[in-house]
């Protein structure tokens, strides 16, 4: 079978193609053949030595990058898991990865069941995107009527989270640049502020800010939280935010669970969110991918397919 592996960390790595014989499985495991890989910031920050909480070493490599995948059941040891049956899963978060290959063996609670007639695109696209954004939630109490503002809100997690919230029902707030303001409109957002030409500041009343770039609006983000209202972000290293501002704020890093991704499964299988694809590529292309992904403009997700 076909991996993809980079041998050596940093800014100039080169995945390289390489073949290697199938895995076999153990007890309680699931043999996967991976139809679609999702790529994801994060992969880039781990081979580029970037990543402030998840840090690969020396002995980690050789290192199979990705995480996230759509495949079908080849083998199986579980009852759960029919051979031929659909799945998507976050495998091996944070480390070792492997996910960039033909066939992965994976543990039960890993992977989730959708239908066939979801696409392999879409079932690999909303894996980390979608447990982050539940996570995000949950570390920030959403709930019903809540106001909530995505930074980032036409990227890869931000597109998801706008969908997510509004099924809590919460009231949401999509700040993008002007050019995806119909974009993040279309998935449901209440109001679009673009950072472009709008003053996020003038914002208001916000119960939870859900953080999804960085530092470049944090300063007037901040100003937009209500008493009680709280900052969380998938990104920065929370010494950016200055004590005295007195803001409740966190950091959340994914972790696996089963019933978080049961539920984005039952999302895609009732065709109740939409994932972005920015871009598709085949296997053989996998740097090209990953030049995109190091682009930073992709609106949704990019895609390997094999």
């Amino acid at each position: 079978m076909k991996i993809a592996q980079v041998e050596k960390i940093g800014e100039d790595f080169k995945l390289e193609i390489k073949e290697v014989s199938k895995p076999k499985i153990s007890m309680d495991e699931v043999l996967v053949k991976v139809k679609s890989i999702a790529l994801n910031p994060v992969d880039l920050k781990l081979m580029t030595n970037k990543s402030i909480s998840l840090i690969l070493k020396e002995e980690d490599f050789p290192w199979i990058p990705c995480f996230d995948i759509c495949g079908i059941v080849e083998e199986s040891t579980c009852d759960e898991f029919k051979v031929g049956a659909h799945v998507i899963g976050m495998i091996n978060f944070p480390k070792p990865a492997g996910a960039c290959s033909e066939y992965i063996v994976v543990k039960p609670n890993e992977i989730s069941l959708i239908n066939d007639n979801v696409s392999f695109d879409d079932g690999a696209g909303i894996n980390l995107v979608g447990l982050t954004t539940l996570q995000v939630f949950e570390d920030g109490n959403l709930k019903k009527d809540d106001r909530i503002l995505i930074l980032g809100a036409s990227g890869g997690v931000g597109h998801i989270a706008v969908q997510l919230a509004k099924k809590v029902g919460a009231y949401v707030i999509g700040v993008c640049s002007s050019k995806n303001k119909e974009f993040v409109k279309g998935l449901g957002a209440d109001e679009v502020v673009c950072y472009d030409t709008d003053d996020i500041s003038k914002v208001q009343d916000i119960d939870l800010v859900m953080d999804c770039v960085g530092v470049s609006t944090l300063d007037d983000s901040l100003k937009t939280l209500t008493a009680g209202g709280k900052f969380v972000s998938i990104l920065i290293n929370l010494k950016k935010i200055k004590p005295e501002c007195g803001v409740d704020s966190s950091v959340v890093i994914v972790k696996s669970n089963k019933e978080q991704l049961n539920y984005l499964a039952k999302c895609l299988n009732n065709n109740s969110i939409k994932v972005e694809i920015a871009k598709k590529y085949s296997f053989d292309e996998v740097n090209d991918a990953f030049m995109c992904l190091g682009s930073g403009k992709n609106r949704g997700k990019i895609i390997i397919n094999l």
